[in-house]
């Protein structure tokens, strides 16, 4: 059952989006800085605070990224935020606020009361309203308030379903008499052709002694059957506490099954409170709420509600996954155009929101109203078992842009064993390739910082994980004695080695001892088998070699001189370019731990200098950091009057920009390299530089593929573990990695073919070039050959 269901939440998954805006390092503010003002409207207190803490954290967090993604256009967002008190009144005198401070852009209103007497204000005074969280179907309007979830009539088509499915023919609703709870009882009571919706019990904003409701409501339950009638509860999560602690269990109230809405379902409060968690646990309650956990990993998600927890020592509101997607797409607006009038901004917000992708995971799109079409529900039930009461996921309820409609089971959930997960990572953290070696590692390490943040805080998994990190030198042997010796501790999950020579060093040791290995970035093609259990987040090095023919065909080059690392590698790469390009080809090698590389550079001069015209020729290198020590080799001559390519081992390289000596060849010769990279897909995808924002610091320099998939691959480990226990075997883990299908990492979504490699497919080129803030790669061609871009060349440019 979970491989069907795991198969068609992958096919969702798909929708996932990414890019990145910067293709260099991170630069200092060197010209003066523009400062926007950005607003927020948050319940601060009150009875809904629970959410406008998670809201606050959520703000924090995400401007310290967007002002690390902004600085390269020098410009900062500078947040202003005021206190909604959990009241329409209060909600309005703080928008009025901003507006005297000269604020058009707010992140806000968190709920539907109060975007109710907002709406009108931002219509008149040209503010743009960006909410969060707001869901009444009443204010899906076309104004100046967009909001970043579906309304409810999504969520009421969710629920219908559900309620039906469970046998049950009348509904008793209790709802919070306000737009949200007004507009979702009435929804539910237009569309309910077989089910009867009892007359409803409502109470008011204001309420604060919620005994009378709790004896209104029984008194209406003392007439009904509680085999086919159940409550359906539409308020606050801070109302279901008093409400539900008010009955207790031993109320006949408990006899019935309840349901609740978004605003109360994966909520904490709801188990902080021991007779509310009791009461819960009893009418096991139940309902639907936007996505913040799943059984497969959804990198963008994980990371975020970790880091959020990690502030508030518990589970975030998943509401406030939206004020994420809310200031970003703000923010990218303001980047288009920092002087634009609030016309010209709402244009731009509308444009950015439907070339993007959110948090959760999904490309997004607002209709005519500005709400949010895509749906992505998490349906949770408060049970209990051997760790305690929990929520507990149990479906997904999705509507997509392209796919349509899907309401899922999910038969899976995290373990509830205590223990130690260990990792096991090889890497090259010394000899020539250490660069690589190094930023994978500092990836590894946050991503586990993060991991635990989210399985720990925001889940209650009680597993600590931990890495066992071993050093290959570059070296094959050294990489299967690392293995060995690691595997005889009782390591049965690695991630990497990394470079294909390494990992064709240790498969057959893999193999025979059943190891998983999660390997990042080999490419070779000669090593994608299915008989083994090695997944590859990289596809093999046969799209690479497509990419690099397309590119060098379009600019006009007849004839190719290859200098490759004389490995599986660069075998294997020469190969599949051999196949593929239809000019000429002489190739020439060297071995991997030169140091001195004048022989194989005499080589490919003489073959260059002994083709007639230079123009239609070109050099492509292929090999890893040490092409940086190949390339200040290089003396002016025939192979200097050419243009020379790269491929993934040396693109983006941190090593190639601290060395005045090889920067100044690789512009001379024009140095184009390729590598698997987000920056090629034609869709916005902000996750990746919310990572860039915490990884730069460590690294020193922009992070590559290598780190990204670093961190996608502790992730991916960390939920092996999470899902099946601390203890699992390599059977289970392995078991576990092959039923997630299209899982989407930080940036990129994964679609692994029947030998386990990644197999979307779009690299980015990118060219070394000196700036008035120093060495940087810049992004000069993108090639796509994937669902949404087949076999398609772009040349920036032309």
């Amino acid at each position: 059952m979970m491989k069907s269901v795991c198969a068609l939440i992958g096919l969702l998954l798909v929708l996932l989006l990414a890019g990145c805006h910067s293709s260099s390092s991170s630069s200092s503010y060197s010209e003066p800085v523009t400062v926007v003002k950005v607003g927020a409207v948050l319940p601060l207190d009150g009875p809904w605070s629970s959410l406008g803490e998670s809201a606050a954290v959520a703000l924090d967090l995400a401007v310290e990224s967007v002002n690390y993604y902004l600085q390269e256009d020098n410009l900062q967002l500078e947040l202003v935020v005021e206190n909604s008190h959990s009241d329409a009144g209060g909600a309005l005198v703080a928008l009025q606020s901003l507006h005297a401070q000269g604020v058009r852009a707010v992140v806000g209103p968190m709920t539907s009361d109060e975007a109710a007497v907002m709406v009108g204000y931002a219509n008149a005074n040209d503010m743009l309203l960006v909410s969060p969280s707001s869901t009444a179907v009443s204010l899906a309007l076309p104004d100046n308030l967009f909001r970043m979830v579906p309304n409810d009539s999504n969520q009421v088509e969710a629920l219908i379903d559900l309620i039906k499915n469970q046998n049950f023919t009348h509904l008793l609703p209790v709802f919070l008499n306000d737009p949200y709870g007004r507009d979702f009882e009435q929804l539910m009571r237009a569309d309910t052709s077989d089910i009867e919706v009892l007359d409803a019990i409502k109470y008011e904003v204001h309420t604060t002694h919620f005994a009378p409701v709790v004896s209104s409501i029984e008194v209406v339950a003392d007439t009904l059957d509680p085999d086919n009638t159940a409550v359906l509860f539409i308020g606050r999560d801070s109302d279901a506490v008093q409400i539900f602690s008010s009955a207790g269990v031993s109320s006949p109230l408990a006899d019935f099954k309840w349901f609740a809405t978004d605003s109360i379902i994966r909520e904490a409060a709801i188990l902080h409170s021991p007779v509310a968690r009791d009461f819960a646990a009893s009418v096991e309650l139940e309902g639907f709420t936007f996505s913040s956990e799943a059984t497969a990993p959804v990198v963008s998600t994980m990371m975020v509600t970790g880091m959020m927890a990690a502030e508030l020592g518990r589970t975030p509101s998943p509401s406030s996954l939206g004020v994420w997607d809310a200031l970003w797409f703000v923010a990218e607006a303001y980047r288009l155009n920092p002087e634009a009038d609030t016309a010209e901004l709402i244009e731009n917000f509308i444009s950015v929101v439907n070339n993007a992708g959110n948090f959760s995971a999904q490309m997004t799109q607002l209709d005519d109203n500005g709400d949010m079409i895509p749906v992505r529900y998490a349906r949770f039930v408060v049970e209990e078992g051997s760790s305690g009461i929990r929520w507990t996921l149990k479906g997904l309820f999705i509507k997509s842009i392209n796919v349509g409609v899907l309401s899922l089971p999910v038969t899976a959930s995290p373990t509830h064993e205590t223990g130690e997960a260990v990792i096991g990572v090889l890497l090259p953290l010394s000899g020539a390739n250490a660069e690589q070696g190094f930023g994978a590692q500092q990836a590894i390490n946050l991503a586990l910082q993060h991991a635990n943040d989210y399985y720990q805080k925001s889940l209650g998994v009680n597993v600590n994980f931990k890495v066992e990190v071993r050093d290959t030198a570059g070296n094959p042997a050294t990489a299967l004695a690392q293995l060995q010796a690691l595997h005889a501790e009782g390591i049965e999950l690695f991630i990497g080695p990394i470079y294909s020579g390494e990992l064709a060093a240790v498969r057959d040791y893999a193999m025979a001892n059943d190891i998983v290995i999660i390997s990042t970035t080999s490419t070779a093609p000669s090593l994608a088998r299915s008989d083994d259990r090695i997944m590859r987040l990289t596809p093999d090095d046969t799209h690479q070699a497509k990419a690099l023919s397309h590119l060098i065909t379009a600019q006009h080059k007849e004839h190719v001189v290859m200098i490759y690392r004389d490995d599986v590698y660069g075998q294997d790469f020469v190969t599949a370019f051999s196949a593929i390009f239809e000019g000429s080809i002489n190739s020439y090698a060297y071995a991997p731990d030169t140091t001195s590389f004048s022989t194989v550079l005499d080589q490919a001069s003489s073959r260059v200098a002994a083709i007639s015209e230079p123009t239609d020729t070109a050099v492509l290198v292929v090999g890893l950091d040490e092409v940086t020590s190949l390339l200040e080799e290089l003396k002016t001559g025939s192979l200097t009057e050419v243009k020379w390519y790269g491929t993934d081992g040396i693109s983006k390289s941190r090593t190639l920009l601290a060395s005045p000596v090889a920067m100044a060849i690789a512009e001379r010769i024009q140095l184009t390299c390729s590598i698997f990279d987000a920056a090629a897909r034609t869709y916005l995808h902000f996750a990746h530089p919310v990572l860039e924002s915490k990884l730069t610091p460590l690294l020193g320099g922009s992070s590559t593929w290598n780190e990204v998939s670093a961190y996608d691959a502790l992730w991916l480990s960390a939920s092996a573990f999470a899902m099946t226990g601390p203890s699992a075997d390599s059977d289970e883990l392995w078991a576990y990695l092959t039923n997630i299908f299209a899982s989407s990492g930080i940036n990129e979504m994964y679609l692994f073919n029947e030998r386990n490699d990644q197999t979307v497919s779009h690299y980015t080129f990118y060219t070394p070039r000196e700036t008035g803030s120093g060495p940087v790669w810049i992004a000069t061609a993108f090639y796509r050959d994937y669902f949404f871009a087949r076999d398609s060349l772009e040349i920036i440019g032309e």
